[in-house]
């Protein structure tokens, strides 16, 4: 999936604030019943010293974010996983998440699109 997503275009960006952030490579956005929910993936940048220790890290190359927008202001949240990596459960077949570090709960999400 990694190959897939760095071979795509950049379809917006996202950041945490006072980072840099990064290229959203695969975006959906799903109704839901008081506002819309963002389910976003893209590839994660792999640092220097981390591909140089070649530690497990770098097996996690994925980011996945989910966000519930709101109209109300700060009233959106999310969650992000920094470093993740999926597989296919071989007994149900369904898709599931595996994170290398803990999920960051997002609070007073800004939605800087709208105008």
């Amino acid at each position: 999936m990694f190959n897939a997503l760095t071979k795509m275009k950049a379809k917006g960006h996202i950041e945490v604030t006072g980072t840099l952030g990064y290229d959203i490579s695969f975006v959906r956005k799903l109704p839901a019943a008081d506002g819309v929910k963002l389910r976003i993936l893209t590839d994660r940048p792999i640092r220097f010293g981390e591909a140089w220790s070649d530690s497990r890290s770098s097996d996690y190359n994925l980011s996945a974010v989910e966000l519930d927008l709101k109209p109300e202001k700060n009233k959106s949240t999310g969650t992000l996983i920094p470093a993740c990596q999926f597989d296919i459960d071989k007994k149900t077949k369904e898709l599931g998440i595996e994170d290398y570090q803990n999920p960051w709960k997002l609070v007073d999400v800004l939605d800087r699109s709208k105008k």
